[in-house]
């Protein structure tokens, strides 16, 4: 019943309602989460079963619409033909992200711990250190006493880790590409983990710092994690265009051509992304 809120026609005209679906739809599920600890990865589950009617629906492409579309990458307008599929990823995946950072942020610790344990854990694979605080010591040199502080620097990811960060995100990718491909909604799965994470760690630096420091990293964030996010939109997108091509036999057109192209770049593309993210994010 809950993916029948918005009617999905009257969604695709308004794809701003997408993000109050996903925030919804998250919130929901943090709720379930929180009455049924035992229930491991229940927060991520039971936001993605109410999307997948919802985003399916968003996502058909009725036959006409398909021929206009191709009609689109013969004249190289290539953005026009993936805008809508652009706009369902990006609102459903902002408005994960916002639910997750604000629950993460505001639930006492141990029910955050139990609810957003996996989150935590793969923060903590990749690297990233959570300081709670600064400190200082005295410290005795030639006699003489002084305070040396140590101060938070603000570096959320070690150095050295740009190769391991690029492996990791590319494994990411190429399970966006298929679970797009082969199960067709599979990549909001993967698109709910990635907003989770994100959140949750954004979240922490606005629990242990405060407003300011949230927003610092969030703006220190900003550049490498919108290449990633944006690497894994054009992979479920060139994931879906196969499937859809497929689906309605264009592989058996001469158009094909021109879909197997535009797969590629969106391809070559999400990975330029993703090397470029990680050499920003590991400085």
């Amino acid at each position: 019943m809950l993916e029948e809120i918005v009617d999905p026609s009257y969604a695709r005209e308004r794809p701003s309602l997408i993000f109050f679906l996903a925030v919804l739809f998250v919130s929901l599920a943090v709720l379930i989460n929180i009455a049924l600890p035992n229930l491991a990865g229940a927060a991520l589950t039971f936001a993605f079963a109410p999307a997948i009617p919802l985003i399916l629906s968003l996502l058909i492409k009725e036959e006409d619409e398909e021929e206009k579309r191709l009609a689109l990458l013969e004249q190289k307008r290539a953005w026009q033909y993936h805008l809508p599929l652009l706009k369902v990823f990006s609102l459903f995946f902002a408005g994960a992200f916002v639910a997750y950072l604000l629950w993460y942020a505001f639930l006492p610790d141990a029910i955050g711990a139990t609810v957003f344990g996996p989150q935590q854990q793969e923060i903590s694979r990749l690297g990233v250190e959570f300081v709670k605080t600064t400190r200082s010591e005295v410290v005795n040199e030639n006699g003489q006493n002084f305070v040396r502080i140590y101060e938070v620097s603000g570096r959320v990811i070690k150095p050295g880790l740009a190769w391991k960060l690029f492996e990791h995100n590319t494994v990411v990718l190429l399970f966006m590409f298929f679970f797009s491909f082969i199960y067709g909604v599979g990549a909001i799965y993967l698109l709910l983990w990635n907003a989770s994470v994100i959140g949750i760690f954004i979240g922490e630096q606005f629990r242990q710092f405060g407003f300011g420091e949230f927003v610092s990293v969030f703006i220190r964030i900003l550049p490498h994690g919108m290449l990633e996010v944006g690497a894994y939109f054009l992979a479920a997108i060139a994931g879906g265009v196969l499937s859809v091509a497929i689906m309605h036999k264009h592989h058996t057109k001469p158009q094909f051509k021109l879909i197997a192209i535009d797969i590629g770049l969106l391809l070559f593309n999400s990975i330029a992304a993703l090397a470029l993210a990680a050499v920003l994010e590991s400085i």
